[in-house]
């Protein structure tokens, strides 16, 4: 008998390395958070959206691109839903892509082809829906329609854990409106408190009037109940010396086109109420954007240019007014420097360590600018009322940051006077000068220009 090999032993047999779906699902679900569980599921809707604009237009390179698609968010009581026109789900596309946890991939699914992305995707690795599923809802019914044809999907969460299928049941349904609703209710554990609370409802609202801004500003419209979301309103000052910094290029190694955008948002904080100053700072810092979507908004840590002892300053209350806006765009959006929530990125990402020298350069303009300004603060609060706001699509044209230059002043030479003198003596000039209660050191500097008014040439 022919003696059999150590590889031939090793092949005999196998070790089950399957995960367990309780296993799988607390760990895709464990560090998201419900906010951006539902800003996944409004990026699903953008991609659809994105792909019908895409169809009928060829390109999403318009003014008002998304004209006409909408996505609407309804939360009560046990209860979350989002539904949107945005096209629908293909039956194909449900059947053999939108299902699947991660984008399927056609060397090792059978030689199934790739599925078509959006053109600027937002939709980075195809986990978002089944991800907020499993985060915020017990139960889920998913109801899609397209012109060709329609289906739903019903979801029982703690069922489907405890199945051995990696499959959710689909029933084919006569087509409706184009478009898609996502319901889930009842809500998980400790989930539904939170969704009813007036101030997580408000910090959704605000997220998606930033986040989704240059979205909406094309035409797409968010509604929260039965009100639109505005979008927040990105905008530079020029005028009086001031001209913010645009540059654009295409990253040799990835393709990716690079827009950075930044200078005076709004004067550093020296005037008006603490309220408006407030709201100002809070929109103040770096901006990374990735297809339009803003990832990391107002930052002033060293997730962008900001250090703690390093090469370059932390951020520091007197920055307050500066704005930079840096937009990664590309076809593949796996190319972006992002990570799966949306809400973070990759801060080693080649192409992102390259743009971070281009933006400091436009951050150290501002930083010079603070610093100086102390020295001519009056001079320069009338200088930076003569900018004016201009809204940030509008800013084309190629050029580096530019801030008013102060003339240094020349300087006087001090001296100090220092002298005794009776306590009496002292509280009866200070009588004569009006205010017995006067400093010491006042007393001198009035006697001292007393003198010199009356006694000197």
């Amino acid at each position: 008998m022919r003696a059999t090999t150590i590889p031939e032993r090793l092949m005999a047999d196998q070790a089950k390395a399957l995960p367990t779906k309780r296993f799988f699902v607390r760990m895709i679900t464990r560090d998201i958070s419900i906010e951006d569980c539902i800003l996944d599921l409004l990026d699903n809707a953008l991609d659809g959206a994105s792909k019908e604009v895409a169809r009928r237009h060829g390109s999403l390179d318009r003014e008002n691109a998304y004209d006409g698609f909408w996505a609407r968010i309804k939360i009560k009581d046990n209860s979350f839903c989002i539904e949107d026109n945005c096209g629908g789900i293909p039956l194909a596309e449900a059947k053999n892509y939108a299902f699947y946890f991660g984008k399927p991939d056609p060397d090792v699914n059978g030689g199934v082809p790739a599925i078509q992305t959006a053109e600027h995707s937002i939709g980075l690795y195809g986990i978002g829906m089944k991800r907020a599923i499993f985060r915020i809802g017990k139960m889920a019914k998913v109801v899609s329609s397209t012109s060709a044809g329609a289906f739903e999907v019903d979801i029982d969460v703690s069922k489907w854990e405890k199945s051995g299928e990696w499959a959710f049941d689909l029933t084919e349904c006569k087509a409706k409106t184009p478009g898609t609703t996502i319901t889930l209710s009842p809500l998980a554990d400790f989930v539904n408190e939170e969704v009813n609370s007036p101030e997580f409802l408000d910090k959704v609202w605000k997220s998606i009037a930033r986040d989704y801004s240059f979205f909406i500003q094309k035409g797409f419209k968010v509604f929260m109940g039965d009100s639109e979301v505005n979008p927040y309103q990105f905008t530079l000052r020029e005028g009086g010396g001031f001209s913010p910094a645009y540059l654009h290029y295409t990253d040799e190694e990835t393709g990716v086109r690079v827009t950075i955008k930044a200078g005076m948002a709004g004067p550093p904080p020296d005037e008006g109420s603490v309220d408006e100053k407030m709201k100002e700072v809070e929109y103040c810092g770096w901006y990374v954007i990735c297809n339009d979507r803003i990832v990391i908004a107002a930052n002033k840590n060293d997730k962008t240019v900001w250090t703690e002892g390093g090469s370059f300053p932390s951020w520091h209350p007197q920055y307050n007014g500066f704005m930079g806006l840096a937009f990664f765009e590309s076809q593949d959006p796996a190319l972006l420097p992002w990570t799966t929530t949306k809400r973070d990125i990759e801060v080693h990402a080649p192409v992102y360590r390259r743009a971070l020298a281009k933006m400091r350069d436009a951050t150290r303009e501002w930083i010079d600018y603070t610093n100086q300004r102390k020295g001519y603060l009056e001079q320069a609060k009338a200088i930076e009322r003569q900018a004016t706001s201009v809204p940030i699509k509008r800013i084309s044209e190629i050029k580096a940051i530019s801030v008013p230059r102060f003339e240094a002043k020349p300087k006087v030479r001090m001296a100090n006077i220092n002298y005794s003198v009776t306590l009496d003596d002292l509280k009866a000039v200070a009588t004569a000068l009006g205010n017995e209660h006067m400093s010491y050191r006042d007393v001198g500097i009035e006697t001292f220009k007393f003198y010199k008014e009356n006694e000197v040439d």
